[in-house]
């Protein structure tokens, strides 16, 4: 119970951190893309209001930019938070509190915390830009294999090769679905997310995490669509769903691998 609730703090102030780190890189792509495009994927869809929509938590937004949250200046006099930022510090620490219950004081404890930080910040990021950042992706990678090593997922040459075969795999679908159509099917960003998470978890369950990932994305926006709430774009931001799809899977993936493993 002492871990859960330590957990529970860690994560509120990790969050706090995490939306520094993600507000600085939202601002900076903002800023470096603004009235621009790069390849076929305008800025502008990104940009919706859900990052700019306040949430009235007068006395908790007096805590945080006061005392805690290091991006606001003159916080007491603040008497809003952004919806942004309070799902992220709330998801951060509920989920570091839940990671703590179900691996313990353990390595693979540990392991797991830094990949359910890394999705949280991929997702958040993704969600307001349309981008998946190399400074991100890259370490989010290299960060699976190392874990990998003493295989706290997945045995270490699996992990290789899962990450291996998912860019591969879905380069050239990119390349086979532009050759056809004349417009990428994903971002660049995404194949970098996928393979990270092929060397976190093997391709078994990568399989799932993209299905159900897929599955998310198609029934979300159809809710939307449906709704009159978005607009049918070409393109979508796909990191937040391949985060939420991962969740289960760094609790349970073990469990699954195994439940397959038996029936086979």
């Amino acid at each position: 119970m002492l871990l859960i609730l330590i957990a529970l703090v860690a994560g509120f102030f990790i969050g706090c951190l995490l939306d520094r780190l993600v507000s600085s890189i939202v601002n900076f792509i903002h800023e470096k893309e603004k009235g621009t495009e790069i390849g076929a994927i305008s800025c502008a869809p990104a940009r919706q209001t859900f990052f700019a929509r306040e949430f009235p938590l007068k006395g908790i937004s007096a805590l945080l930019a006061g005392y805690i949250h290091p991006i606001f200046k003159n916080g007491r006099n603040l008497e809003f938070l952004t919806v942004k930022t309070s799902l992220l510090v709330l998801i951060s620490s509920v989920f570091s509190g839940i990671v703590a219950w179900h691996f313990g004081a353990t390595l693979n404890g540990m392991a797991a915390l830094l990949c359910l930080y890394f999705l949280i910040s991929l997702g958040f990021i993704d969600s307001g830009t349309g981008y998946l950042p190399d400074c991100l992706t890259y370490p989010f990678l290299w960060a699976g294999l190392l874990v990998n090593i003493k295989a706290a997922f997945v045995p270490l040459h699996i992990a290789v090769i899962s990450a291996l075969s998912a860019y591969l795999i879905c380069r050239t679908a990119n390349a086979v679905f532009r050759f056809v159509t004349g417009n990428d099917g994903m971002g660049y960003g995404d194949f970098k997310m996928i393979a990270a998470l092929g060397a976190w978890f093997g391709w078994i369950c990568l399989v799932f995490i993209v299905i159900m990932a897929s599955l998310l994305a198609i029934v979300i926006g159809l809710v939307g669509i449906f709704s009159g709430r978005t607009r049918f774009e070409k393109f979508f931001p796909f990191g937040p769903y391949l985060s939420i799809a991962t969740l289960p899977i760094l609790l349970y993936g073990r469990i699954l691998m195994q439940t397959l493993n038996d029936f086979s």
